[in-house]
């Protein structure tokens, strides 16, 4: 299968990969909020005029997304044997693209994010070195594998840490330094950090009958009632850090709105599953964890756009 798998078109064998393991309309979508989001914040802390976004907030943006996009690379790495027992029928796993292809593109993209680096100036290089250091404690999973392998949860945290990384890389270019970046920023990296991990654990709920042995989840770490105690705290910490830069920001009080009736929705699907642990449900965590989470970010950019406004610049 991988011999005819590889004899396909160049570009229907990546759009395969893309469409299943880094969706570009979805994973733009999500990195393009979390960017907003933290971009936005950075000035809002420390401004009280317009926000801008420029030619800098473009190429922070595009170093946010193929760092990201790096990450998925360096998953395929580290996990293709787990990967090959767990799921077999995923396209690295059958061939149509290769860990040598993949090799090359994640050289490709560390040249461009060295390339803006440079480009954005010795602050942002100096954070974005932060950022791609993790990165590569994460790629050899922080030298201690099969021990991180037996502690899923200890696992989402460490690996959760590039996310406050990248959000301070991203307020440093918004703002030029990391220096210039306020106390009241630690409310953006615990939202972004609860949101990481609430999207994180979200995916990885399964029915009981539909657990394997090979494959470590959090319901199957927890049980159903603690996986869901676990994941509706990562929402909390999300959703709270979220209200927390509102009552800051001294944002309109329907944001504050917005952000509880996110809260419920991730809610509900965690204590459904957890009454209820069934396939359906399961999937309906994945589905309400994801939608809330999302919407959390959404509603803070769109409630500092409509509070602020927004102008070309920087």
């Amino acid at each position: 299968m991988a011999s005819s798998a590889v004899r396909m078109p160049f570009w229907s064998r990546w759009n395969s990969y893309q469409a299943e393991r880094f969706p570009l309309a979805s994973h733009t979508v999500a990195i393009a909020l979390l960017f907003g989001s933290t971009w936005f914040a950075a000035q809002a802390l420390t401004s009280t005029g317009r926000l801008q976004i420029g030619p800098r907030g473009l190429a922070a943006f595009a170093a946010t997304f193929l760092t990201l996009l790096l990450l998925r690379v360096f998953d395929e790495f580290k996990d293709f044997d787990d990967d090959r027992i767990n799921h077999p029928d995923r396209v690295v796993q059958r061939g149509v693209v290769t860990l040598g292809e993949l090799r090359g593109l994640g050289w490709i993209v560390v040249a461009v994010l060295a390339t803006l680096a440079a480009i954005l100036g010795v602050g942002p290089a100096i954070a974005f070195g932060a950022v791609f250091g993790f990165a590569l404690l994460m790629r050899v999973e922080f030298f201690v594998r099969d021990w991180l392998r037996g502690h899923v949860f200890t696992y989402a945290l460490t690996h959760q840490g590039i996310t406050p990384l990248i959000c301070l890389y991203i307020g440093t270019v918004s703002l030029g330094s990391w220096t210039a970046l306020p106390r009241g920023f630690l409310a953006v990296l615990g939202a972004a950090t609860g949101v990481g991990l609430c999207f994180e654990l979200s995916r990885k709920f399964l029915a009981p009958e539909d657990e394997k042995p090979t494959l470590d989840t959090y319901t199957r770490r927890f049980g159903p009632r603690g996986a869901s105690w676990v994941g509706f705290a990562t929402l909390v910490v999300a959703a709270g850090c979220s209200a927390w830069l509102v009552h800051t920001l001294a944002l309109p009080g329907w944001v504050g709105g917005l952000i509880g009736l996110a809260t419920i929705v991730g809610a509900a699907g965690y204590a459904r599953y957890a009454a209820s642990p069934t396939a359906r449900n399961a999937r309906g965590v994945k589905d309400l964890g994801t939608l809330a989470v999302v919407l959390l970010e959404l509603f803070l950019v769109v409630g500092m756009v409509a509070a602020r406004g927004v102008t070309w610049g920087n």
